[in-house]
């Protein structure tokens, strides 16, 4: 398989690794939602590169074996593409790749103020 190929089918990958997910029904003041207040970039084992630009907004609207989900969009390698992708939150400065998955979960530290929990009513 080539190179470009492994990649695009490890990338499709990840993004179903979370198992079965449930919709949660919206609070009454609303969804917890992570914010991200300035673009970053963080990788997971090693194979891809995950683009959160600043601004984006991935809403706890969903529920896993792992817990809450938080899902948005987010931009993967090198491609300019969005897509659908679901993070976790394991503290304050800390976000979940992979949450749940068996050997896609990694846990990233980001710097201080780079997102922020938020309430977000649809």
């Amino acid at each position: 398989m080539p190179y470009s190929k492994f990649i695009a089918v490890a990338a499709l990958l990840s993004l179903s690794a979370c198992g079965e997910i449930h919709p949660v029904r919206q609070p009454q003041g609303g969804y917890d939602a992570i914010k991200f207040r300035s673009a970053i970039s963080v990788r997971d084992h090693a194979l891809n590169l995950y683009h959160f630009a600043a601004g984006s907004t991935f809403i706890g609207d969903r529920q896993t074996d792992y817990g809450t989900v938080y899902c948005g969009q987010a931009s993967i390698n090198e491609g300019a593409q969005l897509f659908a992708l679901c993070i976790g939150l394991a503290g304050e400065n800390t976000i979940v790749i992979g949450p749940g998955a068996a050997f896609k979960q990694v846990e990233r530290d980001l710097p201080p103020g780079t997102i922020e929990v938020v309430k977000v009513r649809l």
